[in-house]
């Protein structure tokens, strides 16, 4: 279901007319209704890890579009549209097939000021929601790395082209997370604000989120270079190595 479907079938559960459109609505039910809605997807995202969230993201590091020479750094913006985190604490060179490992500022500093030795290893911060390298790698080379998206909203342009964001807004925005989940957690959460009895609503909402977590329960293994012993498992839910 799309947002309006969703709303709409808010409204005939909740006992109100089902609107035509969301899109520049002034009812304040359904704008009520479209707040909850973008309330139960936030509570959603925040309550587990889900593997829908997990993205994978690979760039050149050619100093194009991307490139902020200000930071020095690559903007993950545009990059890895909706960023929220890194998956591990490393990314990994394509080209060079070898791992770059996350450092703390304070060693990142050092290494700036002491650029010239020649033990210092491929390294990275995230600063500003900018990638900053230590030394720069490459020019083309190809970087790649799992992370964490915080946008569980998507849409199309009038090309084709995928939009994605964090709240809905429009009647055909969808969602990658399951549109029954979403249009229990709206139902529950409404009951409540009004002051009804949300009891049997929240005991289907938590069904339905624990079936979901349940079919998203695969774990997701994250390249690593060859000389690194042991794997690395990201994303499980009990226990979010990884994270």
């Amino acid at each position: 279901m799309n947002c309006l479907e969703i709303i709409q079938q808010a409204c005939l559960t909740l006992g109100f007319s089902a609107p035509r459109s969301i899109n520049n609505t002034q009812d304040y039910t359904i704008l009520r209704l479209l707040g909850l809605l973008n309330r139960s997807l936030e509570q959603i995202l925040m309550d587990y890890q889900w593997q829908k969230m997990v993205k994978f993201c690979q760039f050149s590091a050619d100093k194009q579009t991307a490139y902020n020479s200000v930071l020095d750094g690559y903007n993950l913006e545009l990059i890895a549209p909706g960023f929220k985190s890194f998956i591990t604490d490393y990314i990994y060179n394509e080209t060079q097939q070898k791992t770059i490992n996350s450092i703390t500022y304070d060693k990142y500093i050092a290494y700036r000021i002491n650029m010239t030795s020649s033990s210092i290893s491929e390294n990275f911060i995230l600063q500003n929601n900018h990638i900053l390298f230590m030394p720069h790698p490459s020019l083309y080379s190809k970087i790649s790395f799992f992370y964490k998206s915080k946008s569980g909203v998507y849409n199309f342009d009038e090309e084709n082209n995928l939009l994605i964001k964090e709240y809905f807004t429009q009647d055909s925005d969808k969602s990658e997370i399951e549109s029954h989940l979403l249009l229990l957690g709206l139902i529950f959460k409404y009951k409540n604000e009004m002051g009804f009895d949300y009891a049997e609503s929240f005991r289907e909402y938590q069904n339905c989120l624990e079936i979901e977590k349940s079919i998203d329960s695969n774990a997701r293994r994250i390249k690593e270079a060859a000389n690194t012993s042991g794997k690395v498992i990201a994303n499980i839910p009990d226990n979010n190595i990884g994270y």
